[in-house]
């Protein structure tokens, strides 16, 4: 999935195709997980940036 934007559609075709509604939420699910994992990464990220800078500002 390249956006969040092809989800939806995604979820209606595998509707389409017969898959069952648990097939559709586990998907949603780990989809859901995913982005957290990526979100919180990007937090982690930004504030290990932060305070590296920080110490770095209170060694001198």
């Amino acid at each position: 999935m390249e956006t969040m934007q092809d989800l939806i559609p995604f979820t209606r075709e595998l509707l389409a195709q017969g898959a069952g509604g648990r097939m559709v939420k586990v998907y949603l699910v780990g989809t859901a997980v995913a982005a957290l994992g990526v979100a919180l990464g990007v937090v982690e990220t930004i504030c290990h940036t932060f305070s590296e800078f920080v110490t770095l500002l209170n060694c001198r």
